[in-house]
């Protein structure tokens, strides 16, 4: 993915190898709002992205090399693979380790591509799924990595870089990209969260605070009581589900311990069933019946 015509210095992937900073100032556009967005990143493989939102609050992404995580108000992992798309995104470093990243490239073929050819490239990492590039054949530049997609390509920094990212909806115009600037190490690292002392817990809250045997305790008593529930070994129950703009009546008979069976009435011959017999679910719609994700049965 070198062009040698164009560098200053003949070859745009040597300068690239002696950069080790980049910050990047500009919008992004989801939808109708202009919210402005910083990025700072360094080699190899750190990277951090932050929007400003209207209500004064910042979004942040961002990747210390081996951990990568988000900061929404709420600080949280994000797993690798998703990191991976997002390094698509936000670290420009990547281009020159792209083996790093995917050490498996197979060449697909020739596509066409608005006015242009582009080589597909199957760009597959060592875990996780495979990316497909494309790069101009005309230019050799990256044009798309995945749902990534670069263009307005310019000179900044004795490099070419894209001015203009697009990943699904969203759509980030840069306006400022430089190269070299001290670039603080802290601002890759996970935030983390202060603890709340106890100071700032109200008193009155802290003398009610439960267990949460104590907490289910009060919830049984809340509905019947653990003994009267207890009797209970069966319900019915029918209603209507409201779904966009339809009207769905249904019914739920259950059985303790752990056996139930929904069935949603949506117009056809025979309504739509799900149960579960205490150790296994499944569903049926038509003459299709299948297993049913555990994680759903619980």
């Amino acid at each position: 993915g070198r062009d040698r015509r164009a560098a200053p210095g003949g070859d745009w992937g040597a300068v690239w190898e002696g950069l080790a900073t980049e910050t990047r100032k500009g919008v992004a556009l989801p939808e109708s709002a202009n919210l402005p967005l910083e990025t700072a990143s360094r080699a190899p493989g750190k990277w951090m992205f932050m929007i400003r939102m209207p209500n004064g609050r910042t979004l942040k992404h961002g990747f210390d090399g081996t951990q990568g995580w988000e900061d929404r108000g709420r600080v949280a992992s994000v797993e690798p693979d998703a990191i991976l798309d997002e390094t698509l995104i936000y670290d420009p470093f990547w281009v020159i380790r792209i083996r790093d990243y995917f050490p498996t490239l197979t060449l697909a073929g020739i596509e066409r591509n608005g006015d242009g050819n582009v080589y597909a490239i199957e760009a597959k990492p060592a875990n996780g799924r495979t990316r497909i590039l494309f790069f101009d054949v005309r230019q050799g530049l990256l044009t798309r990595a995945g749902k990534t997609i670069y263009a307005d390509y310019r000179e900044s920094g004795g490099v070419r870089v894209p001015f203009l990212v697009r990943y699904g909806a969203q759509t980030f115009r840069f306006t400022e990209i430089r190269h070299g600037d001290p670039v603080d190490e802290a601002l890759f690292r996970m935030p983390v969260p202060p603890a709340p002392s106890a100071a700032q817990v109200p008193a009155k809250v802290q003398e009610n605070l439960l267990s949460a045997d104590q907490i289910l305790e009060r919830y049984l008593a809340a509905i019947g009581g653990r003994e009267t529930f207890s009797r209970q070994k069966t319900q019915l129950r029918r209603g209507v589900l409201k779904e966009d703009a339809q009207n769905v009546p249904f019914e739920t008979v259950a059985k303790a311990p752990g056996k139930w069976l929904l069935k949603l009435e949506t117009g056809g011959t025979s309504p739509d069933r799900e149960g579960c017999n205490g150790v296994a679910g499944w569903s049926e719609s038509g003459d299709v019946v299948k297993d049913m994700d555990p994680k759903r049965t619980a």
